[in-house]
């Protein structure tokens, strides 16, 4: 029994369904619909946790009293209600992978299932610290595609909202009709984003199908590919630098590419030829979903040895390009706005 190789047959079977597909490449975590729940826990809380874990594993803590810590001293209370839960499950003695999988409505796929592979292959140190710079490193580029879409994203608003403002203000209106002709409008407007974001957070019914939706809009079908693109590559590289064999990572990290459920599919057709000997290469380039430049990394990382290198660069590319889409489409957006207001300008309605 090699760290490399996770088909073991532990001597503690797992409780229930934490499903995990040690022997087969299928969904590595069975988890339990919810229609509605607000304590999914996002990119932040989750790198907050393994944080949190990797430190005082790494000091001897025990799992059940790290978590009571979390509960008690969390930054946010769907964090501290997760590790409430899993704290209790822990105490009436469960493992960490029952526990998690009887949370599951409360965390990512990925998260639970490696936890659980960590703690029964007895490499629960080297899976914390995987993902710990896995949801780091995604925290990282979130925050940088936020940094980058500001700007074009305050322009649109400003031409949208602000410049009528303006043009009443300079023609003398009352402060009554500023209010309902434009600031309320974007009142609405705000309210109504910020609305949308916390139901697709606890609603992953709704989250899903509005990804769907947004697989046959441009840009967002594009977007949409390249992240998840991008999460599967850098799920690649979690799971080959702490020991996996490639058809166990492929199977596990199709999971992180959920956005794109075609590309989750297609990558999950394709694990067992790699079981049966096929080259990574060879069978990702079958799921089509890869460009040509994609698979000239893997084959490279393949022939080289050096095969998580080579996701961890290849994640990058695409979230950078993901987020340059955003912001050329943003700024497309921003001329033809300002194409707009000229024409009105022009017509004599401004």
């Amino acid at each position: 029994q090699t760290r490399g190789d996770l088909s073991l047959k532990s001597k503690t079977p797992m409780r229930h369904s934490t499903i995990l597909s040690i022997q087969g490449i299928a969904n590595p975590l069975t988890q339990p619909t919810y229609v509605f729940t607000v304590t999914l826990l996002n990119v932040k809380h989750c790198a907050i946790l393994c944080r949190h874990l990797l430190h005082t594993y790494a000091a001897g803590i025990s799992l059940q009293r790290s978590f009571e810590l979390l509960a008690a001293e969390g930054p946010s209370l769907g964090l501290r209600r997760a590790a409430r839960e899993v704290a209790g499950y822990l105490e009436a003695g469960h493992t960490l992978g029952g526990a998690l999988q009887r949370c599951g409505h409360r965390f990512p796929e990925l998260l639970t299932s490696m936890l659980a592979i960590g703690e029964q292959t007895g490499t629960l140190h080297d899976v914390l610290e995987g993902l710990t710079e896995y949801y780091e490193e995604m925290l990282r580029l979130r925050q940088t595609f936020l940094q980058q879409i500001a700007y074009p994203a305050s322009v649109v608003a400003a031409i949208m909202f602000g410049i009528p403002l303006l043009r009443l203000f300079w023609l003398g209106a009352s402060a009554e009709t500023m209010f309902k002709q434009v600031l309320l409008p974007a009142m609405i407007t705000g309210a109504a984003v910020l609305i949308l974001i916390a139901v697709m957070r606890g609603m992953p019914p709704l989250r899903k199908a509005l990804r769907l939706a947004g697989l046959h809009l441009w840009p967002a079908s594009w977007i949409l590919k390249r992240m998840s693109v991008a999460r599967f590559a850098w799920a690649m590289h979690l799971t080959l630098s702490i020991g996996f064999l490639p058809h166990r990572a492929l199977g596990f990290a199709a999971h992180a590419a959920q956005a794109h459920p075609l590309a989750r599919r297609r990558l999950l057709q394709v694990a067992p030829s790699v079981q049966e000997g096929e080259s990574l290469y060879e069978a990702l380039a079958q799921s089509k979903f890869f460009l040509a430049q994609d698979l000239t990394y893997i084959r490279t990382g393949e022939e080289s040895g050096r095969l998580p290198e080579a996701f961890r660069r290849l994640g990058k590319d695409h979230y950078a390009a993901g987020v340059n889409t955003a912001r050329n489409f943003l700024a497309v957006l921003e001329g033809m706005l300002i194409l707009a207001i000229g024409m009105l300008v022009i017509l004599g309605h401004l």
